[in-house]
């Protein structure tokens, strides 16, 4: 397989075909829970960069999605748009991360 990304992360074998199963092992993860964790983003990000939407089905993006942003992607969107929205999810919590904290004068 070929790597899945141009961010210094190995490739992680053969694709099991669970997104976030692959996601994990690909930022060396040993639990899906530790994926949650908004230190592990961009090197999400940079997986995700390298992986095509029709690498996995659109249930699967929509697993990730609803595990990540708590939120279902409509049945009818494709792999290629619900990926754009788990991009677009964790792009928005490591800006707002990235934000200082609001003064309260």
């Amino acid at each position: 397989m070929r790597p899945i990304n141009d961010c210094d992360l190995p490739p992680t074998g053969d694709q099991t075909l669970h997104l976030l199963e692959d996601l994990a092992a690909a930022v060396k993860l040993p639990y899906l829970s530790d994926l949650r964790a908004l230190t592990v983003y961009p090197l999400l990000l940079c997986a995700l960069d390298g992986i095509l939407p029709a690498q996995y089905a659109p249930a699967d993006w929509r697993d990730a999605l609803h595990y990540f942003a708590g939120k279902q992607a409509p049945l009818s969107a494709t792999a290629a748009q619900i990926k754009e929205l788990l991009v677009g999810y964790l792009s928005r919590e490591l800006d707002r991360a990235a934000q200082p904290p609001a003064s309260r004068h």
